[in-house]
């Protein structure tokens, strides 16, 4: 089921068919850093308490990356809200957690668009993370 709606409206948990907790999967691209920090943390614990066992996938920014395109991203209108570090997420309490580096994971097509090869590396880059939501 594809639902179009804000992540922070807590409404849309009940369309949510029941299944078996494994078979659920919450996918947050592109989307979370312009959400309150607070704001997510109460998505992950509406998704914990009530889909564990499900799987949620998300993007988000490092705090480095943050504080050294803040202003690029304010000059869009598009402030930059929600970051996390490797350490924060080990504190969601996932299992099975899976992280990916956005800048190390294809270089090539970072190539493409002008990135600098010296520019891609963890530290620098913002990543995918996928984990199985905990029991709350």
């Amino acid at each position: 089921i594809f639902l179009s709606q804000s992540a922070t409206n807590d409404n849309w948990v009940a369309r949510i068919p029941e299944t078996k907790s494994k078979n659920y999967l919450f996918i947050a691209e592109g989307v979370l850093m312009f959400i309150e920090q607070g704001e997510v943390m109460e998505l992950i614990t509406r998704l914990s308490t009530n889909f564990s066992g499900g799987t949620f996938a998300f993007d988000t920014l490092r705090e480095s990356y943050r504080d050294r395109e803040e202003e690029n991203f304010a000059q869009m209108d598009a402030d930059i809200k929600f970051h996390m570090n490797e350490d924060d997420i080990k504190e969601l309490g996932f299992k099975k957690i899976t992280t990916e580096y956005l800048l190390t994971a294809h270089p090539e097509r970072w190539a493409e668009i002008g990135v600098e090869k010296s520019l891609l590396t963890k530290n620098n880059s913002g990543f995918v993370v996928s984990g199985t939501l905990p029991k709350v």
